[in-house]
């Protein structure tokens, strides 16, 4: 929030001190927050007192913008409503971690010991939203490929699982847990004087 310049051959003097005019990362000001980082104060007539700044609290990033404040204190106790209201109404949901299984399918053409087939998720869904909805009531569409059958190798694509909360879309792969082997079929053919021929498809 300081820093003090060196002497140099055109100023001798040692003492120079820039301070920076941004009071919520001055720990000596009322304003002071130790979750803001930054960014930018500013002021022209037109404009009127204006303050960009950078707020990072419980995995939550917030940005926010004063433009036009009346006055140097408005900009920041503008802000910092606009901070106490972001962190009090919004919050980050994990609903899925990567491999976390999503949904269990049936091959039908599989064998028996590898037709049931777990889906995965390829990565984490973690969703931005108004603390007033519950996780309980963020509900996914999943959409399966068509025309889903054996051979199936592990981790390839069958889907993909997708949310929409607060506008913003959230989507991610759905993928075969392991590899599905088709099923074979075994048709015996009898030609005359009790000879059979065994055919595996």
């Amino acid at each position: 929030y300081k820093y003090a310049l060196q002497a140099t051959n055109k100023c001798p003097n040692n003492n120079r001190v820039m301070e920076n005019t941004n009071y919520f990362i001055n720990p000596k000001s009322t304003y002071y927050n130790k979750n803001v980082k930054g960014i930018k104060t500013g002021t022209t007539a037109q404009a009127g007192n204006c303050l960009i700044t950078d707020s990072s609290e419980n995995n939550l990033h917030f940005i926010t913008v004063i433009l036009g404040a009346k006055t140097e204190n408005s900009r920041f106790s503008e802000t910092q409503k606009m901070i106490k209201y972001a962190y009090n109404n919004y919050t980050l949901t994990k609903l899925h971690k990567s491999h976390d299984v999503i949904k269990n399918i049936e091959i039908e053409n599989a064998t028996e010991e590898t037709k049931s087939l777990n889906l995965i998720i390829d990565d984490n869904i973690t969703v931005f939203n108004n603390v007033k909805i519950k996780e309980n009531e963020i509900k996914p569409e999943i959409v399966l490929n068509e025309n889903i059958s054996a051979p199936i190798k592990e981790g390839e694509e069958i889907g993909t699982i997708k949310y929409n909360v607060e506008d913003i879309e959230y989507t991610a792969k759905l993928l075969a847990e392991h590899d599905v082997e088709p099923k074979t079929y075994i048709l015996e053919i009898s030609i005359g004087l009790g000879i059979f021929i065994i055919v595996v498809i």
